[in-house]
């Protein structure tokens, strides 16, 4: 009998010890919207940052619906940095050219097997991007006009494809951690022969679900 009374006196504070870390866990975020901004590296080509915001409905419990928008720093490509080599070289200067983005798409949500904490999810988005490109051109006194490759802005589809997770941090609010890359499509009406962009981010989100 003494023996059952004291393995009683173990058990049961360290089941309690064993409950304590889950229990401490913060709930997961279950409401049918949520909104969050996020901030990203871009790489590539070239490196730049990234600034969006992205609003989303839980239609269920796998499937989110998702529109996002943002603006792209630095998405200059081999291919602009070519062309505006060439005209630079044939006026005896140099040329600089800089393409930064805004984009906009819809897309959905997959959430996969999840834990209490961990909420890993795969997602898919299509939208456009507006891509404005300026070309400085220096030491040459020769005005060019320059055409749509190299200067103004050209509107090309965008295609997003990625991964992350989510994870609850206090109340209503959470983290969102995700890779995502992007295809930008070429619009050869627009640019003769042009090429399309793979772009990719690290992005880093706080949300808030309502």
């Amino acid at each position: 009998m003494m023996r059952l009374v004291r393995s009683a006196m173990i058990f049961v504070p360290l089941g309690a010890l064993l409950a304590a870390p889950a229990a401490a866990q913060p709930p997961a975020v279950e409401a049918p919207f949520y909104v969050e901004g996020a901030v990203a590296a871009t790489l590539g080509h070239a490196s730049g940052s990234l600034f969006g915001a992205e609003l989303g409905y839980r239609m269920n419990d796998t499937w989110e619906l998702f529109v996002e928008g943002g603006h792209m720093g630095n998405i200059t490509t081999a291919d602009a940095e070519r062309r505006a080599g060439l005209i630079g070289a044939a006026l005896g200067g140099t040329a600089n050219v800089v393409q930064k983005g805004n984009y906009g798409d819809i897309g959905v949500r997959y959430r996969l097997l999840a834990g209490r904490r961990w909420h890993p999810y795969a997602t898919a988005g299509l939208g456009v991007i507006s891509v404005d490109t300026e070309t400085e051109l220096s030491g040459s006194a020769v005005e060019v006009v320059l055409g749509a490759d190299l200067s103004g802005h050209v509107t090309k589809t965008f295609l997003v494809l990625g991964a992350g997770v989510t994870t609850p941090v206090s109340g209503r609010w959470f983290a969102d951690l995700s890779y995502r890359y992007g295809r930008i499509f070429p619009n050869s009406g627009a640019i003769d022969e042009d090429q399309g962009v793979n772009t990719q981010r690290v992005q880093a989100a706080i949300g808030l679900a309502f």
